[in-house]
């Protein structure tokens, strides 16, 4: 079939089927670069501020777990009122994690409740001792 086409059609049949591959191959490419621009919008406006909150509550979670073995050591009831005000920042992260993936809201929610729950182990052994 094509054998009996002219050179001039045979030319223009291969300028059409090069404009096509690339008309395609430009769609492609903006329907996946419009995917990746929402990804990382996700990971800009979610994922990253979650994670900077996240790694805060651990370093404040490792201060209040000093300060308290600290307070059982010394006696020293003024480390445990200074844990008070860390773990109400962390609570006050877990919430702002909580508002930003709005998914993890039942996680978040268990994660307080072990919080709270390993902060009053925590506080009442040390009453115990003194």
């Amino acid at each position: 079939m094509l054998s009996s086409l002219k050179i001039s059609h045979k030319l223009a049949l291969l300028v059409i089927v090069a404009v096509v591959a690339f008309v395609v191959s430009q769609a492609f490419s903006i329907i996946t670069e419009r995917n990746n621009s929402e990804r990382l919008g996700e990971v800009r406006n979610q994922l990253y501020p979650s994670l900077e909150l996240s790694t805060i509550n651990r370093g404040l979670l490792q201060l209040i777990e000093n300060q308290i073995n600290s307070a059982v050591t010394t006696g020293d009831d003024q480390q445990i009122a200074a844990t008070r005000e860390q773990l109400a920042e962390i609570i006050e992260n877990l919430d702002r994690i909580a508002q930003l993936n709005p998914s993890q809201q039942s996680d978040v929610k268990a994660l307080k409740s072990k919080l709270n729950g390993y902060y009053s182990t925590a506080t009442s052994h040390r009453h115990r001792y003194y």
